[in-house]
């Protein structure tokens, strides 16, 4: 065996040694449904966390509920305004639900009475993350560990079912509450997701979608997930038709209402307190890669 045939070896058995450890356990997915029905009254809580995995390559996730329930500038809370600001809400779960809703904190009013309440929250279809009235969305807390979301779980949805995946790419911890929608800032759209229904969403590749190019290269510890179409500087964007009778027209929009079963992604590389150990494999090609090097020096030519 010759010396540069010997390094070769043990150059590439590194290379694939190192590489096996990299791509080792990166996939991860986290059941939303999993855990006690709590909170007071029973299946409302500010707070739900959940681990999976375990050691160091164990996720642990935090999930709030937030709704633009806040007064705006003008000093009133107005239905469907980008203006409202943030303020927390609750997490809404129960058996059979199909997963995570949100009821915020202006549920209440009357059919004739609705000012400054979200009429009907909490009840069907508004016991889900919607945008009628007001606009709910959940944040993901990863707990500093750099990852990647590629999928989301619609356990349930009526009618319209749009909902956008936002990024946090700034510094520090986001802060939510007492901004607008339309004032969030630090934030990257991943993409927009259009009426995808009760299913298992592949947010590279759903289609009727618009989802950003470099998605694949996006990791962040905080993620935002919420109600309808987003766009940076104007908000929440809701779909519109134009309906006709007789001799007059009316524009009406289609709210949507879903409710969250679970997410999956990708640990980044190396990313956040992730440690990334060598599979036996990978130990077994790092001893290849010794016996390719002892080879070589014991063959080696005499000068």
């Amino acid at each position: 065996m010759s010396p540069k045939f010997g390094f070769k070896v043990l150059a590439g058995a590194l290379l694939a040694a190192s590489s096996a450890a990299a791509l080792a356990s990166q996939a991860w997915s986290v059941d939303l449904q999993d855990g006690a029905i709590s909170g007071t009254p029973t299946g409302l809580s500010t707070v739900r966390n959940y681990v999976t995995g375990s050691g160091a390559e164990a996720i642990s996730l935090s999930a709030t509920a937030y709704s633009n329930t806040g007064t705006n500038k003008g000093g009133t809370t107005l239905d469907n305004n980008n203006d409202n600001l943030l303020e927390s809400a609750y997490l809404y779960h129960g058996d059979g639900w199909g997963g995570l809703g949100v009821k915020n904190s202006d549920a209440g009013g009357t059919s004739t009475s609705t000012a400054g309440k979200d009429y009907q929250e909490g009840s069907s279809p508004e016991h889900s993350i919607d945008n009628n009235e007001r606009t709910d969305a959940v944040l993901m807390d990863f707990g500093g560990k750099d990852i990647r979301l590629d999928t989301v779980d619609i356990g349930w949805s009526a009618y319209d079912s749009d909902f956008f995946v936002l990024a946090y790419q700034g510094t520090g911890t986001p802060t939510l509450s007492g901004t607008s929608y339309k004032e969030l800032s630090g934030w990257t759209l991943i993409g927009n997701y259009s009426n995808q229904g009760a299913t298992n969403v592949d947010l590279a590749a759903a289609s009727g979608s618009v989802i950003n190019p470099d998605r694949a290269n996006i990791y962040s510890s905080f993620w935002l997930i919420g109600a309808g179409g987003f766009e940076a500087g104007t908000g929440i964007v809701f779909d519109t038709a134009k309906k006709c009778s007789y001799n007059s027209c009316r524009t009406v929009t289609s709210y949507d209402y879903l409710k969250l079963a679970g997410v999956g992604g990708t640990i980044k590389d190396g990313g956040g307190n992730q440690e990334q150990v060598p599979e036996p494999g990978s130990l077994a090609l790092l001893g290849l890669a010794f016996l390719g090097l002892v080879g070589t020096r014991k063959f080696k030519p005499a000068a």
